[in-house]
């Protein structure tokens, strides 16, 4: 499932809900990030993701691990 999420400052984030093995969710994350051209994303396993807003999530996430 792709979910959209449109914050208060006109940013668009985009969610994905797998139930997969960590591989597939990888591979899967890559490439909704390629898709998008976005070099910001994060794999959150239990709890919704916590923002703000676009930019609140650009720079709480920008530098999370990435899986490449």
């Amino acid at each position: 499932m792709i979910g959209a999420n449109i914050t208060n400052d006109d940013k668009l984030i985009m969610s994905l809900t797998l139930d997969a093995s960590l591989e597939t969710g990888k591979e899967y994350f890559n490439k909704l990030k390629d898709v998008l051209q976005s070099n910001t994303g994060i794999i959150s396993f239990v709890n919704p993701l916590d923002y703000e807003n676009g930019e609140d999530f650009v720079l709480r996430y920008q530098k999370s691990i990435e899986y490449k």
